[in-house]
């Protein structure tokens, strides 16, 4: 519960902490959020009986409205004093990061000044403790960044039910091994191609592939991998390109505890940040400024009944050489978040020349601390979610873009002096019949 304790009028007869007004129309201020609340108030000193439409903008996209309609006892000399705000946000804000926050007044989109004293209340015990709120200054001048694609949307997983551990039932489809020659000659084609076209506007190319769970932790058996050592002695005959596979990435870091949860399809927030590690080392080597991340930036929190992305999936299990549903108890296990009290770097606005240029959902973070040549691309899928968070602490800026082809047309307006290119073993193969990606007028 929220409380407006300390929130008394100051000694002039005013909220406390109010803001000069930001326009003409409206005053108010954006004093917190706590417990998955924003809180504030706002009114229109021209229209003093009207409540005024309040939006929330999170890293920079309304997420959330309500009016400003409360009524405070500090708010008695503005009209009849219902001009407080609390307002909802989304649970799907409940991802553990550093946010910015940022009220909005009206049609106009006004935006409404943080109070100086702003604070953030986590909460305890529930989702909304693994966010940090602080206020967004990155707007103060009013207006939002470009939209940009949603995220892709992606059908309902299955998972296969293996000595108590949960897979995506994708592993377990048909396998990619027994690949031709032609085939894994396509695929060199492809990826020299990429690593071309990224050397041609200076930056260096870095194809990373994601193995499959299934052969991180064991409990089933493992698929045969000759096809990518065989695809990896075609590339060592070329100079344009090398292939760094996260295998025994993820194997040495479950010295440090596992990399993945048993209900999730892809590596926990422990196995991203040794994975983050990986990749700034093998960075460093082109690029100097970008330094891995140190043991001690390991910043995770327990969490004590965690239930992953597959713990509520139909359930498969092996049976010979098929897969039957079956109804297996799972229970909840002894789960690590990232703490995102100990992040410095913040998601920003994507500028409209970056969303426009492409058809790729973005991201973009940054940490005003690293040094300027400090910059890198990811492109990938939902897997460099949590990978990105720990890139971004170690980095100036960081976009990533939600494709599997390469977004050449935003690498060349962002042009990074380097772009990690993760894909997963079942689709670096077919990555010879994707073309990458450039907009079209």
């Amino acid at each position: 519960m929220i409380t407006l304790r300390g929130l008394r009028p100051s000694k002039a007869g005013k909220p406390a902490d109010r803001p000069e007004p930001r326009a003409a129309s409206y005053e108010g201020g954006l004093q917190g959020v706590g417990n998955g609340h924003a809180l504030g108030w706002c009114w229109k000193p021209a229209d003093p009986d009207a409540r005024v439409k309040v939006a929330i903008a999170v890293d920079g996209d309304i997420v959330a409205e309500g009016p400003a309609d409360v009524v405070r006892p500090d708010l008695a000399e503005y009209g009849d004093g219902a001009h407080g705000f609390l307002i909802a946000l989304p649970e799907s804000l409940q991802a553990p990061g550093r946010r910015r926050v940022l009220a909005l007044a009206g049609a106009e989109k006004v935006p409404i000044a943080a109070a100086p004293s702003f604070w953030h209340k986590a909460g305890s015990g529930n989702g909304w403790s693994d966010v940090v709120f602080e206020p967004d200054q990155t707007l103060s001048s009013g207006g939002l960044p470009a939209k940009v694609p949603a995220p892709p949307v992606s059908p309902d997983p299955r998972a296969v039910v293996l000595d108590g551990w949960l897979f995506d039932a994708r592993e377990f489809e048909p396998s990619i091994t027994g690949r031709t020659p032609a085939e894994l000659d396509a695929t060199v084609t492809a990826l020299s191609a990429a690593a071309a076209a990224c050397g041609a506007v200076g930056i260096s190319y870095v194809p990373v592939v994601v193995p499959d769970k299934r052969h991180v932790v064991g409990g089933a058996a493992a698929l045969d991998r000759s096809w990518l050592e065989a695809l990896g002695a075609r590339l060592r005959d070329v100079d344009e390109v090398d292939l760094l596979d996260l295998l025994p990435v993820l194997r040495d870091a479950a010295r440090h505890g596992s990399p993945y949860h048993r209900t999730d399809a892809d590596w926990n927030d422990r196995g991203a940040f040794f994975v983050a590690r990986a990749l700034l080392k093998d960075a460093h080597k082109r690029v100097p400024a970008l330094r891995p991340l140190a043991l001690a930036d390991l910043h995770l929190r327990p969490v004590p009944s965690y239930r992953g992305t597959l713990a509520d999936a139909p359930k498969l299990e092996p049976v010979g050489n098929d897969l039957v549903p079956c109804e297996p108890h799972i229970e909840a296990e002894e789960g690590v978040v990232i703490d995102a009290h100990g992040l410095h770097a913040l998601r920003m606005p994507v500028e409209p020349h970056l969303a426009q240029s492409g058809s790729a959902h973005l991201r973009v973070y940054a940490n005003p601390a690293q040094d300027a040549d400090a910059r890198v691309a990811v492109v990938g899928d939902s897997a460099s979610l949590p990978l990105v968070l720990w890139l971004s602490e170690r980095t100036r800026r960081t976009t990533f873009s939600w494709s599997q082809a390469l977004p050449l047309d935003q690498l060349e307006l962002e042009l990074p002096p380097l772009v990690l290119h993760l894909m997963r073993e079942r689709d670096l193969l077919g990555l010879g019949s994707s073309p990458p990606d450039r907009a079209r007028s």
